[in-house]
């Protein structure tokens, strides 16, 4: 009577693909795999004695059959599989261009996948932790978030008044307490806002061109 507690064929155990290749020590050296892999961590990799660090010394392609060596020993050298993909493959530009758009900017629910790289793990992110991290709260003269600031009223002191080197600006209050900052148009003087009753007093009247030259000088009544 058979020992074997199995009905069939007894699985077998050892048996890992192994690939044979020489490596050519220029640090960037490519290897097409006979079998895909996952992922790096799936492969033990020698070069000329010496094992090889996933990610650190070696990487895959999106698609797991081509492998890039970045080590500079030459010399027999050997992969062996430690199983059999299991994970599908790697996000690409490709997959990631037949997604639906979104449409409009992300809200604070929506989340990402972020690569945590003290814990050397993928993990998910809130776009609402995304959001505080790049619209910190201001103060001062401005208040609220980065994103959606707002200037404070009453906010300009006489240092700022002195400060003002744009041409033709003024600082005034449209309602009691608040002080602005505006700019006097050309057309915000009416026409025939100077007549002869504001002209009596004016002795002459000098008409200069750029570079400051008198071109021609009128005299008033008050001369």
């Amino acid at each position: 009577m058979s020992t074997e507690s199995y009905i069939g064929k007894s699985p077998v155990y050892g048996i890992f693909q192994k690939q044979d290749f020489t490596a050519s020590g220029t640090g960037s050296q490519t290897v097409s795999l006979n079998y895909a892999a996952g992922d790096t961590h799936q492969l033990l990799i020698v070069v000329a004695g010496a094992v090889l660090q996933p990610v650190t010394d070696y990487t895959l392609d999106d698609i797991g059959t081509t492998l890039t060596i970045s080590a500079t020993s030459t010399g027999v050298s050997w992969i062996i599989w430690l199983g059999h993909r299991i994970s599908g493959p790697k996000m690409t530009k490709a997959s990631i261009d037949e997604l639906a758009a979104l449409g409009g900017p992300p809200v604070s629910q929506d989340q990402f996948v972020i690569y945590d790289t003290s814990d050397d793990l993928l993990k998910k992110v809130s776009y609402a932790n995304i959001e505080s991290g790049i619209n910190p709260t201001l103060a001062g003269d401005v208040a609220g978030g980065l994103a959606s600031n707002v200037i404070q009223p009453d906010t300009v002191t006489y240092d700022k008044m002195q400060d003002i080197v744009t041409a033709n600006r003024v600082l005034g209050a449209v309602t009691s307490g608040t002080i602005i900052e505006t700019q006097i148009q050309t057309a915000m003087i009416a026409d025939d806002a100077v007549d002869q009753t504001k002209l009596t007093a004016v002795v002459a009247l000098d008409i200069r061109d750029s570079s400051g030259s008198v071109l021609e000088t009128i005299y008033g009544a008050g001369s």
